[in-house]
C-alpha cells in the first residue's frame, strides 16, 4: 500500500534527505518510542499504522525488500542517524542484531541504557548511604529523583547488577 501511494503521487520520497512527504509537500509520519519515523495509511475506512518510513524510502530506490532481509540504519536513529538512503543498508536479521549489539543500540547497560536516570557515581552513593542506615528508601528516592521501587532495585542489585560495589554478595 505504501509503494502504491508513492506510485500514485500521494506521497513523494526524498531519499537523500530520508523524508516521505504527503500531498502538500510536508514531511509526514511520527516518531515511535525508539526514534523511528512511522507512517499511517487510511485504507478502506481503517487506519493502518506502523509503516516504517525507512522501508518506504529503501523500496522507492531499490524496489521490494526480499523475504528474510531487513533494513539497517548504519548510524542508528538513537545516535542521530537518519532515514537518508546513504544511511540504510539491507541485511539479514542476524546481521542487524549483531550491528545493534556492536554499536550499543541493544544490550546497553548502566548509563548507556536508554532509560537510565542515574549515573554510576549516583548508584554507588545510593548504596553507600543506604548501607550506613538512618535514611529511608523513600527519602533517598526523592533525593535522587527516582521512585522508591526503582531505588529498591538499585539497592538490592536487581538493576545496575554489573556494579557489585556495595552489594551483599
Amino acid at each position: 500500500l505504501a509503494q502504491q501511494r508513492v506510485a500514485d503521487g500521494l506521497w513523494s520520497v526524498d531519499a537523500d534527505l530520508g523524508v516521505v512527504r504527503g500531498q502538500l509537500g510536508r514531511p509526514i509520519g511520527s516518531r515511535d518510542r525508539d526514534g523511528y519515523t512511522v507512517l499511517a495509511i487510511d485504507h478502506q475506512g481503517k487506519t493502518l499504522r506502523g509503516i516504517m518510513a525507512h522501508r518506504v524510502i529503501w523500496e522507492a530506490v531499490h524496489g521490494p525488500i526480499p523475504d528474510g532481509l531487513e533494513i539497517n540504519h548504519i548510524v542508528g536513529v538513537r545516535f542521530g542517524g537518519s532515514n537518508a538512503i546513504s544511511n540504510l543498508e539491507i541485511v539479514t536479521r542476524s546481521e542487524n542484531m549483531a550491528h545493534a549489539f556492536r554499536s550499543g543500540l541493544h544490550g546497553a547497560i548502566g548509563e548507556r541504557h536508554r532509560c537510565a536516570r542515574l549515573t554510576r557515581c549516583q548508584v554507588r552513593e545510593i548504596r553507600r548511604t543506604y548501607a550506613k542506615g538512618g535514611v529511608s528508601q523513600d527519602e533517598l528516592a526523592r533525593q535522587f529523583g527516582i521512585s522508591q521501587p526503582s531505588l529498591s532495585n538499585v539497592v538490592r542489585g536487581v538493576t545496575w547488577k554489573h556494579l557489585t560495589e556495595g552489594l551483599d554478595t
